[in-house]
């Protein structure tokens, strides 16, 4: 969105990192105790590869804040960071979501432009 919407890079600024359980328990998700429930009965193998998905997701994150951080205009980084998105932010949220569901594998392919996969990811 930041092409689009520059006054954005002060959201993309204010975001923090949290960890899963956080998330569900500071959102408005009408079943984020059960998603903490499902979260803790998970195997061990999906949540370590959730956990490093979402570090990856979180690394991704904090170098768009950085580019927007020693930019002297937002607008002159917009493109990098929306190539960013795109390019390693969008599909690491995909493979965080197929692992939500249950999928081990790094390659888990959603149609469209992600947006699917940003949903998903949201409520599941």
């Amino acid at each position: 969105m930041l092409p689009a919407m520059p006054d954005c890079a002060g959201d993309v600024l204010d975001w923090n990192p949290a960890d899963y359980e956080s998330h569900f328990l500071n959102s408005n998700f009408s079943d984020k105790n059960l998603a903490i429930l499902a979260y803790r009965a998970a195997p061990d193998a999906l949540r370590r590869t959730l956990m490093q998905r979402v570090a990856q997701i979180n690394e991704a994150v904090q170098e768009a804040q950085t580019l927007i951080n020693q930019a002297a205009d937002p607008n002159h980084v917009a493109e990098t960071i929306a190539t960013l998105a795109n390019e390693k932010i969008k599909p690491l949220i995909a493979q965080a979501s197929g692992v939500i569901h249950g999928h081990l594998s790094g390659d888990i392919e959603h149609e469209g432009d992600g947006a699917q996969a940003e949903i998903d990811a949201m409520f599941a």
